[in-house]
């Protein structure tokens, strides 16, 4: 089996709108060639037929398939050489990876491409498609496997992207306080789930409502008191500083969870007073106001880059 090329493919189909109906033909179409379709016939194509077939090639509702693209994605940030195309850059990767198994190809073509569908929306009816990616991704967040759990997080970070669809950003900021909320009353003991939902916090700071900063604040200052290692009193302070930072007001909205900080103070364990004033929040004074940072690392961008630049 192998990729017809585009323009004689386009050209046969768009001239027999009945063979596009047949799920079957979908097979003999790579990616690039099944848009390329709907852009030189849209009215012999049905869409949700396209749809669906992206989406059963991709096969997301299994984990291993949102690891596997996610590994992909890495690979192919990692492999970048200066002078290469970034289709080039892929086209090599792809080859090294998958050989010339064409279908384990498409299928990872088909992954990165709903992936973009969260973004940018290419399919009218592809909205219960994103919703069942999101939620692919969801499962995968409490996973036992790290290798999974890592793969769910970094494409729900990037479907909340600024890019996103309004209802998806709400939905996943809402699962990822959710699934805070979970590790009560053991945050320590279930930190392997807590820490990526508590990141997710930190990277999402700026795009957050008052309102949801607020319930953040205010999780994140009764966790402390449950945790008692060092590193993870730490990052969670971290957390506190950069919702802090970025609130315009953030004596008034966060009141609440600078008495419970200010309490600590006054009555917790040495390292964890000593932790609670080194991040300022006894008393609770506004920092001078700075820049905002990327907390992304180079690698990261050039992983999303290699994404976004996929089609």
């Amino acid at each position: 089996m192998g990729w017809l090329p585009v323009r004689v493919e386009v050209k046969m189909l768009a001239e027999a709108p009945s063979l596009v109906l047949q799920p079957d033909v979908f097979d003999f179409l790579h990616v690039q060639e099944i848009l390329n379709l709907r852009v030189a016939s849209r009215r012999a194509v049905d869409s949700e037929a396209l749809a669906k077939h992206v989406e059963d090639m991709a096969g997301f509702g299994v984990p291993h398939a949102v690891a596997s693209c996610f590994d992909l994605l890495e690979n192919m940030a990692l492999s970048s050489v200066r002078g290469e195309s970034e289709q080039d850059m892929r086209k090599r990767v792809m080859t090294r990876d998958f050989g010339d198994d064409i279908v384990k190809q498409k299928q990872q073509l088909c992954r990165l491409w709903l992936l973009v569908q969260v973004c940018e929306q290419h399919f009218k009816t592809s909205d219960d498609m994103v919703q069942r990616l999101v939620s692919d991704c969801m499962a995968c967040c409490t996973d036992r496997d790290l290798t999974i759990r890592r793969a769910g997080h970094s494409f729900l970070k990037f479907c909340s992207g600024k890019t996103g669809h309004q209802h998806v950003r709400q939905r996943i900021d809402s699962f990822m306080f959710e699934l805070a909320i979970s590790c009560l009353p053991s945050p320590e003991g279930n930190w392997r789930f807590a820490k990526p939902a508590m990141a997710y916090a930190f990277f999402k700071a700026h795009s957050l409502s008052p309102a949801e900063r607020q319930q953040w604040f205010l999780l994140l200052a009764q966790f402390l008191p449950l945790v008692s290692n060092l590193k993870c009193q730490t990052f969670m302070l971290n957390v506190l500083k950069e919702l802090r930072r970025v609130d315009d007001a953030p004596c008034e909205t966060y009141a609440e969870g600078f008495d419970i900080l200010r309490h600590l103070a006054e009555s917790s364990q040495q390292s964890l007073v000593d932790a609670i004033r080194s991040a300022g929040f006894s008393p609770p004074v506004v920092p001078p106001s700075v820049p905002p940072s990327d907390p992304r690392t180079r690698h990261e961008k050039i992983f999303w880059s290699s994404l976004l630049s996929v089609f």
